[in-house]
């Protein structure tokens, strides 16, 4: 977990893999296109991620967020002006002590690459996302609808770098479903509809 807000624009995060890397994924069949997140799903998933706070809940993402996958292996991952929403649980009674907004703009470019089969994870395709450029970062916190003045809690940021070293993938028709692959990270993972009407 990390303090928000995030790094600079300037900051690049690289992300190593594994030892051999087994090169850019092309053709990508299905997977090439543009890809709307379900944001029910990733707040389900991103809940999951913060198991180890308690004290904070995620809520809502709101606009979604966009993936968009080129025949040439590479990806980008918009995040324009989108908001995500979490409660700060008072410990004490369980409830909502009032609502965090952070808006995170930018994108998180690379190319992605296939991976072998993990015995961890049997019956898994998964794929590599190596991070060339990331400028996601978070522009504006508020408190209840107000700026903020005081640090807000860690939390994780909306797209993490991290996750994204081993990923396990379904794709079929219009459907895309991504799962993180990590000790700790939920099993579920987050879906998304294809929507090739959107543009950056």
């Amino acid at each position: 977990y990390q303090t928000l807000p995030c790094s600079p624009a300037s900051t690049q995060t690289p992300l190593s893999v594994l030892p051999s890397n087994p090169g850019v994924l092309k053709p990508l069949s299905c997977l090439t296109g543009t890809w709307r997140v379900d944001t029910a799903s990733y707040v389900s998933w991103m809940n999951g991620t913060a198991s180890k706070s308690p004290s904070v809940e995620f809520t809502k993402i709101d606009p979604p967020f966009y993936y968009k996958f080129n025949d040439d292996g590479s990806f980008a991952i918009y995040t324009e002006n989108v908001g995500l929403y979490f409660d700060a649980i008072d410990p004490n009674t369980g409830k909502s002590a009032g609502t965090f907004e952070t808006v995170t703009t930018g994108a998180v470019k690379g190319t992605i690459a296939k991976l072998e089969p993990d015995p961890a994870y049997p019956g898994t395709s998964l794929i590599t996302f190596n991070i060339m450029e990331n400028t996601a970062k978070v522009i504006d916190i508020k408190f209840n609808g107000k700026p903020l003045t005081a640090s807000p809690p860690n939390v994780t940021p909306l797209i993490d770098p991290s996750f994204f070293a081993k990923v396990g993938y379904t794709c079929e028709g219009d459907t895309l479903h991504l799962t993180p692959e990590a000790a700790g990270l939920p099993e579920a993972g987050y879906t998304f509809t294809r929507d090739n009407t959107w543009t950056p």
